[in-house]
């Protein structure tokens, strides 16, 4: 039998633990040391269309318009995209019971910018919703549903609010734009850090158990620097922003013919009733072949703003 004093303290085993938890260790302090504290993000959006009134958050919370009332939900073509509301009542086991809006319908109206606006807000810690600034890439109307929208996330501090209040629009990055945009990824001069210290997929895992179940945010990322030459050939940080980034958007359109439309797809498909009879495919293919090509798309350009009216810009494309 050994004596006491010369018993190793320690296994081999034990003392590799114990290295590798010391190499973990100081791997983690030189990642937090030098990890970025983001301000923004980019995330990809996939939602379902029938319960929105497109992405803008522009009129949420008004009453809807007149023509959403339920003969016209009735009558709406396919049905896709005038659905009732999801709160009906049921009677089970003899009781009357009320079933929560699980996904709110037309009783008001409800933008996907205005609900990531919302969710958003909570995990910031419960500041305005109007803090918030969702650019999206685009903008869909009601009914239209989306793949992969592309839009930037971002929350204003207090400085930022107080500046926006006087009506300081020149702090904006972005020619037009009355608020403040982020110049890059880390830009803290009037933005809140990201929550969650800049942890991206916790913040896309917390922000998907809150949304509703129509929307999803699929991936989210870093903002991209962004380099550009101005006219003396210089190189310079300019800022990103989805919609003046874009460089390609599809339109998916997609319908079906025959005596009875597809339950499983009846949301996302067109139905065109009596076996397509009213229906010219070949008509249809040369109106799509019209597409086909070099055109001049002036009269689809957004306006020029601010510094940027004037400028020549080639809209062939």
């Amino acid at each position: 039998m050994l004596p006491l004093g010369s018993v190793p303290l320690f296994s081999t085993a034990d003392r590799r633990m114990k290295i590798r938890l010391t190499a973990t260790n100081e791997q983690e302090k030189y990642e937090g040391e030098n990890s970025k504290i983001l301000t923004n993000a980019v995330l990809k959006i996939t939602y379902d269309g029938s319960h929105f009134h497109g992405w803008s958050a522009a009129n949420d919370n008004l009453p809807p318009p007149d023509d959403d009332s339920e003969e016209d939900v009735k009558k709406g073509p396919n049905g896709a995209a005038f659905l009732p509301p999801l709160n009906i009542n049921q009677r089970s086991g003899g009781r009357r019971r009320k079933r929560g809006k699980r996904i709110p319908g037309i009783t008001n109206i409800r933008s996907v910018e205005g609900v990531m606006k919302k969710c958003l807000a909570k995990i910031y810690g419960n500041v305005d919703p109007a803090r918030v600034q969702v650019d999206g890439c685009s903008r869909t109307d009601k009914g239209v549903h989306a793949k992969s929208m592309i839009a930037q996330m971002y929350c204003l501090n207090d400085e930022a609010v107080l500046l926006t209040e006087e009506g300081k629009s020149s702090l904006s990055s972005i020619p037009g734009k009355r608020l403040p945009h982020p110049t890059s990824s880390t830009d803290k001069s009037l933005f809140m850090p990201l929550p969650f210290e800049s942890n991206l997929g916790k913040m896309m895992y917390v922000l998907n158990r809150m949304l509703p179940p129509d929307v999803r945010v699929s991936a989210v990322s870093e903002t991209p620097a962004k380099i550009d030459s101005n006219e003396s050939g210089c190189s310079a940080s300019v800022p990103f922003h989805p919609s003046l980034d874009t460089v390609g958007k599809t339109y998916l359109y997609t319908f079906s013919i025959g005596d009875m439309h597809d339950p499983m797809r009846w949301r996302h498909v067109w139905h065109v009733d009596g076996f397509g009879r009213d229906f010219d495919l070949d008509l249809s293919r040369k109106a799509a072949n019209a597409l086909v090509g070099e055109h001049d798309f002036v009269a689809f350009r957004g306006a020029f703003r601010g510094s940027e009216r004037g400028r020549v810009q080639d809209t062939v494309c």
